[in-house]
């Protein structure tokens, strides 16, 4: 190896000793062109984190705009609510002051539900005088609803929000009877007191709608007298004092039907037949199908 190379290749381990790189010297062309790369992609990726923060920014103002549209517009319901109660002369019923009238003690829609089902003067068979359908928890609920919506009504709802609010109450108070929340168990008479009509004013019976609990008492009321005519009918042929049930006095039941005599063979002890079945020639004649040919020539029937 020349002097030249020596010296190059010892100043080669020199600076890999110290640390020093080729970026430490004079810039190449190739260097050049890595670094102008470098620049160029982190001059895009900041215009897209700039463009994704304006359009953040963006969203921000469209939320917000929304907001104060939403906050502005009940605003506007609350004055129009404050100037139907102004109008109307009444104020808005509070949840700490029960207002006076009738059943006012009954009120609190919180604990109804609590209360229809704990009340032990409240019988399940008891029918709706009205309609002849509803237990009569149903129709406390229903003079609830109707209270309710009188005092919506003096408050100055308009009906629609009345009837919406009442349907709302309803449910609940039906969920609390029923203990289910469906939209089709209300019945019709349930309906008719949110409507604020009575029900039934003729007083005829409605057989639209049929619990389970009346269905199931006339079931036993039925059952109950079927087996009070059956007691009836064996104690009137029960004459005697012992407890059998049958009737000492009665005449005697008639003997059975005689038997007919069983034919000759099958006295026979080693089988019995049950039927024989008609004998038919073969085409040879002397064998047929249904019987066995025995020893002496004598055709014998087949037991099956």
């Amino acid at each position: 190896m020349s002097k030249e190379g020596a010296a190059g290749l010892f100043k080669w381990f020199r600076d890999q000793r110290n640390g020093v790189t080729v970026a430490n010297h004079a810039p190449t062309k190739k260097t050049a062109v890595v670094e102008a790369r470098s620049d160029l992609e982190l001059k895009k990726r900041a215009d897209m984190v700039r463009k994704a923060a304006r359009e953040l920014e963006g969203k921000i103002d469209d939320v917000n705009n929304e907001i104060d549209w939403k906050e502005a517009t009940e605003d506007e319901e609350a004055a129009k609510q404050d100037e139907l109660v102004a109008v109307a002369g009444a104020e808005l019923p509070s949840p700490e002051k029960k207002p006076e009238g009738r059943k006012a003690e009954v009120v609190d829609l919180y604990a109804v539900d609590a209360n229809l089902e704990s009340d032990p003067s409240v019988e399940d068979e008891e029918i709706c005088s009205f309609c002849y359908c509803m237990p009569c928890e149903m129709v406390t609920s229903g003079y609830i609803l109707v209270q309710i919506g009188d005092e919506f009504r003096q408050a100055g709802y308009r009906p629609h929000e009345i009837r919406y609010r009442l349907y709302r109450e309803s449910f609940r108070l039906w969920k609390g009877v029923v203990g289910k929340h469906n939209r089709q168990s209300l019945p019709a008479c349930f309906l008719a007191f949110i409507r604020g009509r009575h029900p039934n004013p003729e007083g005829q019976p409605y057989v639209g709608y049929k619990p389970k609990k009346k269905r199931k008492m006339l079931e036993e009321q039925q059952e109950l007298t079927l087996l009070e005519t059956a007691s009836h009918d064996s104690e009137k042929f029960d004459n005697d004092d012992d407890d059998d049930g049958a009737d000492d006095t009665s005449p005697p039941t008639p003997p059975m039907a005689s038997l007919p005599e069983l034919p000759s063979y099958c006295s026979q002890p080693d089988w019995s037949p049950i039927r024989v079945s008609a004998k038919k020639k073969s085409k040879n004649g002397d064998k047929s199908k249904d019987g066995d040919k025995s020893k002496d020539g004598d055709k014998m029937p087949m037991a099956i």
